[in-house]
C-alpha cells in the first residue's frame, strides 16, 4: 500500500482537517502519514522536507513574513515534493501568473480553498493539478501563455528544423541546442509536451532531450488506471504532469586523503561531456580548489567573466542569480564551484546542499565532489538523492590500511540503504601487486585510472586547463572511463556516439 507524507505549516488547529484525511483514505490502496508544524522558524531550520511527497502551507504562516511565490520557489529543489499554498483572495490577481510560470500548480485562493472538499483536496495532493488545469484554474489567457519562454514561434522553428535536418542528426543536435540554449530542464520537458509526436522521435538523438523524455515517461503515472504510463500524443497533453527535477547526482569521494576525488572529478566531467551537459559542484565545506585551478582568480581580477559563488549565495539566503562559469575549452561543463576569496562556509546543512543540488541548470548529470564528507550530515542525510558514489582509492598499502574502518563503513551503506557505489582504483601502474591490492580492499574495481606524468598535471594547471585536453592524457584516461561511462550514458546515446567516432575515425584513415 502506497504510502504519502504529508507535512502541514499552518499555525493554527487543523485536526479536523487531518482527522477528515486519514478517515477518507481508509478504504483507499493508499494512506497519509501526517505531520503538522505551527511555526515559521520550525519551517526554515526543518532537516527532513526531502521526505515529503507534499507539504501544505498557508500564506500567513508566519505574521510577520508571509509567504511569497519566491519563497515557494525554494522547495522546488525536492524531488517530487508537491507544493500547495494556500493564499488570500487578495492575492489571485498578482499571483495567478507568477505561480503558473513558476510550474507552482497547485496553489488555491481564498474562498476556493475554505470550500475544499476533503476528496478535492486529496486528489491534489495524490495527482496534483496538469498544466492545463493550471491554466484554467489560475485564468491563464492565450496572450499570458506567450510571455512563457516555449511559444508557438518557438514550437513551429523546432518542427522546420527536423524537416530541414533530417538526415542529418549531427546538424539537427547542433542547431537545437543553439535554440535551446537557455532552457532549463523544466522548460525542455514543456517543450515535449507541446510537440507532435513525430517531431519528439526525431529529436531523441539529442541528449538532453532524450533525458528529459526519459524523465517525463518516468512521472507519467496515471493512478486512476493502475499507474500506467500515458502516451505523450497531443490528446493525452492534458494528463501530463511535469515535475521540476534537475539532474542526476553522483557523488565523488576520497578513501585516504588526496586519492585524487578532485582529479578524477574533473576528467571524468570532461570525459562525460562529450555525451551530455554535465555540473561539475565543489562541496562548499572543503578547502576551494578549482577556483584557483581553473585560473579564476585572474580572469575575475581583470573582469573577463561573470562569476557567481552560488553556495555563498545560498548560504545567505538569497536567490541564486548570476552565471556558471564555462571553460573555454569545455562549453558542456558547468563549474559550479567555491569563490576562493571569499570567507569559508562553516554552517552548511541538507537543505543548503539540496538547494545547490537541484537548482536550475541546463545540465543533465550533476559531479559533486565530495573529498572526504560522505558521513558528515549535510550528505548523509540525503544519500538517496545520489544515483551512484564513486570511491577513489590510492593504491599504495599503507593508505588502503589506514582506511581500513572507513572502507567497513562505505561498505555498510551499501548493504543497509542499497545505495550504488562503485570503486575506482587511481594512480595505477604497473609496479602494484593487483593481487595483493584486491585481497586488502576485499572489492571490485570498476576502473583502473592509470598513474599520469606530473609534467602532464603542472602543464594543464599553469595553462588553466583540464589534463584531459592534453591528447597523451586523454589516451590514457579515457579507455579507464570507458566502463563507467557504458553504465552512466543511456545506451541509446552512447552506442550513436561511439559509433559517431568510429565511422569518424575511419573516414580520416582512408583520407
Amino acid at each position: 500500500m502506497r504510502e504519502y507524507k504529508l507535512l502541514f505549516c499552518f499555525a493554527n488547529n487543523i485536526e479536523a482537517v487531518i482527522s477528515s484525511l486519514e478517515n477518507y483514505s481508509h478504504d483507499k490502496d493508499y494512506t497519509f502519514q501526517i505531520e503538522h508544524i505551527t511555526d515559521y522558524s520550525s519551517l526554515i531550520s526543518y532537516e527532513r522536507l526531502y521526505m515529503f511527497d507534499c507539504i501544505i502551507i498557508q500564506e500567513f504562516f508566519s505574521a510577520e513574513n508571509p509567504i511569497t511565490v519566491d519563497y515557494l520557489c525554494n522547495f522546488l529543489v525536492f524531488e517530487n515534493l508537491r507544493i500547495i499554498c494556500i493564499f488570500d483572495e487578495s492575492k489571485r490577481k498578482n499571483y495567478s501568473e507568477q505561480l503558473y510560470k513558476k510550474g507552482l500548480y497547485n496553489c488555491f485562493f481564498g474562498e476556493d480553498a475554505i470550500n475544499l472538499s476533503i476528496e478535492k483536496l486529496a486528489s491534489i495532493i495524490i495527482k496534483g493539478r496538469s498544466f492545463i488545469e493550471a491554466r484554467n484554474y489560475y485564468n491563464i489567457n492565450n496572450h499570458d501563455e506567450e510571455n512563457i519562454n516555449i511559444n508557438k514561434i518557438t514550437i513551429n522553428k523546432i518542427i522546420e528544423l527536423t524537416k530541414l535536418y533530417e538526415d542529418d542528426e549531427e546538424l539537427l543536435a547542433d542547431e537545437f541546442n543553439n535554440m535551446a540554449e537557455n532552457f532549463n530542464d523544466f522548460e525542455i520537458r514543456v517543450l515535449i509536451a507541446q510537440l507532435p509526436s513525430k517531431t519528439i522521435e526525431k529529436l531523441l538523438c539529442i541528449p538532453r532531450f532524450y533525458l528529459q523524455y526519459q524523465r517525463i515517461k518516468e512521472n507519467l503515472l496515471d493512478y486512476d488506471k493502475q499507474k500506467k504510463f500515458i502516451s505523450l500524443d497531443k490528446n493525452s497533453i492534458d494528463e501530463i504532469k511535469l515535475i521540476p527535477v534537475n539532474s542526476k547526482n553522483i557523488g565523488v569521494v576520497n578513501l585516504s586523503q588526496g586519492a585524487g576525488a578532485t582529479f578524477f572529478t574533473m576528467n571524468f566531467s570532461k570525459a562525460m561531456s562529450e555525451f551530455m551537459k554535465v555540473s561539475v559542484i565543489e562541496l562548499p565545506t572543503m578547502q576551494p580548489y578549482m577556483y584557483y585551478y581553473l585560473g579564476l582568480n585572474a580572469l575575475c581580477g581583470e573582469n573577463l567573466i561573470d562569476f557567481t559563488s552560488y553556495a555563498h549565495i545560498i548560504n545567505e539566503n538569497k536567490s541564486p542569480q548570476g552565471n556558471y562559469y564555462v571553460h573555454g575549452k569545455n562549453n558542456s561543463i558547468y563549474w559550479i564551484i567555491i569563490d576562493a576569496t571569499r570567507y569559508q562556509i562553516d554552517n552548511w546543512d541538507a537543505t543548503k546542499m539540496m538547494r545547490l543540488l537541484y537548482m536550475p541548470k541546463s545540465s543533465s548529470l550533476n559531479i559533486v565532489d565530495l573529498g572526504d564528507k560522505l558521513f558528515e550530515p549535510y550528505i548523509i542525510n540525503i544519500i538517496e538523492q545520489f544515483y551512484m558514489i564513486l570511491v577513489v582509492i590510492d593504491p599504495m598499502i599503507p593508505n588502503v590500511l589506514n582506511s581500513f574502518e572507513y572502507l567497513e563503513k562505505i561498505k555498510s551503506l551499501q548493504e543497509e540503504k542499497g545505495i550504488h557505489i562503485e570503486y575506482i582504483v587511481n594512480k595505477y601502474s604497473n609496479g602494484i601487486d593487483n593481487n595483493d591490492l584486491l585481497r586488502f580492499l576485499n572489492v571490485k574495481p570498476i576502473a583502473y585510472i592509470p598513474y599520469i606524468n606530473s609534467k602532464y598535471i603542472y602543464k594543464a594547471v599553469y595553462e588553466a586547463d583540464i589534463p584531459c585536453n592534453i591528447s597523451d592524457v586523454k589516451n590514457e584516461l579515457y579507455p579507464a572511463f570507458n566502463k563507467l561511462l557504458k553504465i552512466i550514458v543511456p545506451k541509446e546515446i552512447y552506442e550513436q556516439k561511439t559509433f559517431k567516432n568510429k565511422k569518424l575515425k575511419n573516414k580520416l584513415k582512408n583520407m
